[in-house]
């Protein structure tokens, strides 16, 4: 007889869920679609040549610890490097740890911080993996909505006072400051200061996001928050749209006495990261070949975005809304308050483009008019059918005709 695993799963698993845009990117892969649902790299500018260079290199003269077990923290060069190329020497190597992906980092800070009913906050919308990681331990989530300079701390202000005038607390703050996912805003150095000093007003521990920093379209240096208030951020950054997704490694720097406790979780979650991966990133490094990539990974990344935009200025109806990114790979639209995405989705797909629903970003519910739509992965003339299409579908929906002028926003 067959055993019902169903009635054996933990508290913890039957919270669970798959993750909605992997869902979604499921049914996009029928032939003729076009998807600004995942949020992929583009896979022509992968450094195909000089990954195979250094790999070569790396086996022939490293294999004996490539192809060995890893310390749990990560080699200590590659935390030099890091240390160093990322973070100006201002944090030390021996508070940056390896993950797999910085989504392991996310589920690792889960584990380690979450109780059943702890408050944390997030950005309404916010990244739906860290959703997806935190859910699992099942926190209360506490959303602050954005506009285009990020988190409104304004509005961050009146909950923290609201939450501990009960008595309550709130375990921490996950922001993701720079070229948002999925919104596309980034935080302003003065909103940054008023966060760390909110964070010291009330005790928080802030959770820094970084993945798409180097991913930036105009020249701005604006400090990380882990610079501003280092003794209470942890801070998360990847290789995955530096360099390739599948070297899944990322980086994690946090504060004394929160550290040790996150590498011992992170022993039992997988002993260690990769050490051939973590080679390859070091020597990318090292060899000079990070610079010149990501000027390329600038220049194609940014001239996509503009290509978008410009084409939902001339397409989109009427009463629509966009952010305007200045990095990272996703823009924000939010539509006539008649129309639900979610609904929509199943009439964009028999046009043949996807894109991920508002909703899948929103922990409590919400984002019913809105759509992420990432500009990294197709090609220029690409972007343009897509959103003309997309237009289409939205113009159904609307039942009216689409614009096909420049529309002034």
């Amino acid at each position: 007889m067959a055993i019902d695993f169903s009635s054996k799963f933990s508290e913890n698993a039957m919270m669970m869920r798959a993750s909605e845009i992997r869902e979604l990117l499921k049914l996009t892969n029928k032939p003729g679609v076009i998807s600004f649902a995942g949020g992929l790299p583009d896979p022509a500018i992968f450094p195909v040549e000089e990954i195979r260079e250094i790999a070569e290199d790396v086996i022939l003269k490293k294999s004996v610890s490539a192809l060995q077990y890893s310390s749990t923290e990560g080699l200590p060069e590659l935390r030099e490097a890091i240390s160093k190329r990322f973070h100006g020497g201002k944090v030390s190597p021996e508070n940056i740890f390896m993950s797999t992906g910085s989504q392991e980092g996310l589920d690792i800070l889960g584990k380690v911080l979450i109780d059943p009913g702890d408050n944390i906050i997030v950005s309404e919308p916010t990244y739906l993996g860290a959703i997806t990681a935190f859910k699992a331990y099942r926190p209360n989530f506490i959303t602050v909505p954005m506009d285009s300079d990020g988190m409104k701390v304004d509005v961050l202000e009146k909950e923290l006072e609201s939450v501990y005038s009960k008595g309550q607390s709130v375990k921490f703050l996950y922001t993701i400051p720079s070229y948002h996912n999925p919104y596309g805003s980034t935080m302003p150095l003065e909103r940054r200061k008023k966060l760390v000093k909110l964070a010291e007003e009330y005790e928080l521990i802030l959770v820094e996001d970084d993945p798409y920093r180097e991913l930036k379209y105009v020249e701005e240096d604006i400090p990380k928050i882990v610079d501003l208030a280092p003794e209470r951020t942890v801070y998360m950054s990847t290789f995955s749209k530096i360099m390739a997704p599948s070297m899944r490694l990322g980086w994690n720097i946090a504060p004394d006495g929160l550290y040790q406790k996150m590498i011992i979780c992170k022993q039992s979650v997988d002993l260690c990261s990769s050490a051939l991966t973590q080679y390859l990133a070091l020597e990318f490094i090292e060899e000079g070949y990070l610079e010149p990539h990501i000027a390329k990974i600038q220049k194609s990344y940014g001239h996509k975005k503009d290509v978008m935009l410009e084409s939902l200025e001339r397409y989109f109806p009427e009463g629509t809304k966009w952010t305007r990114p200045k990095g990272g790979m996703f823009l924000w639209v939010t539509l006539d308050g008649n129309i639900n995405t979610r609904k929509m989705f199943p009439l964009a797909l028999e046009h043949n483009i996807a894109y991920v629903i508002g909703g899948a970003f929103y922990p409590n519910g919400g984002g019913d008019d809105a759509m992420r739509l990432n500009f990294s992965f197709s090609t220029p003339d690409v972007i343009k059918e897509g959103v003309k299409r997309l237009a289409e579908v939205i113009a159904k929906e609307l039942n009216a005709e689409p614009v096909s002028t420049p529309v002034l926003k």
